[in-house]
Formats: structure tokens, sequence, C-alpha cells
């Protein structure tokens, strides 16, 4: 078996992977923004990012019932969000992005846009497998620039 990192076990929060849990999880997040003081518009496109990551977690991870878990930080330049689940492997950035180049409307079917999203919104996303509470797991890393007056200037 490949060595795997273990990931610290401090700061997560554990939910249920269904989706009568995604309202908490997303109350508990825009609460973590905001009490991190983020403008309201870094607060709607981190919780646009929330969902499509979780809802994917949500969708196909597991086979049967499992958990996904969350944890928020800020430094100075970034707010992230990670997101762990002990569901199949599966990395998002090795996921070829859709094109709908020369489609028509009637041609472009629902489905696999989520990913697409995430890299359109956070400045910075990183996956690893993982060890976490014993098991391997999933470990996606969202990262969304938040100190614009830097970023500009530098």
């Amino acid at each position: 078996m490949e060595n795997i990192n273990e990931i610290s076990d401090i700061g997560w929060k554990q939910y249920p992977a269904d989706d009568a849990s995604y309202r908490s999880m997303k109350e508990d997040v825009k609460q973590a923004a905001e009490n991190a003081d983020l403008e309201e518009n870094k607060v709607q496109k981190l919780l646009l990012g929330m969902e499509e990551a979780v809802v994917n977690v949500i969708s196909y991870a597991y086979e049967g019932s499992g958990y996904v878990w969350l944890r928020t930080g800020r430094d100075k330049d970034f707010f992230t969000l990670e997101v762990v689940d002990q569901g199949m492997p599966f990395n998002p950035l090795e996921h070829k992005c859709r094109s709908f180049e020369n489609m028509t409307l009637k041609e472009i079917t629902p489905g696999g846009l989520g990913i697409q999203i995430m890299k359109g919104i956070f400045d910075k996303i990183a996956y690893a497998r993982e060890r976490f509470r014993g098991r391997e797991a999933n470990h996606l890393l969202l990262s969304l620039w938040i100190n614009d007056k830097e970023k500009h200037e530098g």
C-alpha cells in the first residue's frame, strides 16, 4: 500500500453526506465566512463553490451512507474551505472540463459543470488522497483570495 499522509483531526465539523444536511453545512460555512469579515460578494462566491463540492460528495462519493467533513480558515490573503469524504477516490483536478464551443442550447445537457464552476471561483484548488480518522479519504482544499487591495497592487 502506498504511503499516504494523515490529515490533522483538529477543527473539523462532521455532517451526514445527504441532502437533508446540506442546509446546515451552508449555514455553518456562511457563518464562518461572515465571522472572518468576508465581503458579501466573496461569501456568495464561496457558497456557490462549496455547493458544487458538497453536492458532488452527496451525489457520488458513497454507494450507501457516509459523511462529509468541513473545515474553514482564514489567513492574510485567503479564506480556505476544506472538504473531506471517505468515499470513492475522485480527484476533481484530473477531470476534463466540458467544452460548449459550437454547441446549440439544445445540444447542451445538464451536469458536469460543477468542477468548472469551482475552478472559476477559487483561486487555488488542491486535492490529495490521504488518511482521515483511520481511513483513506478525498481531501479537497479550496482557497478564495480575499485581499483584493494587494492582489491588484501586487
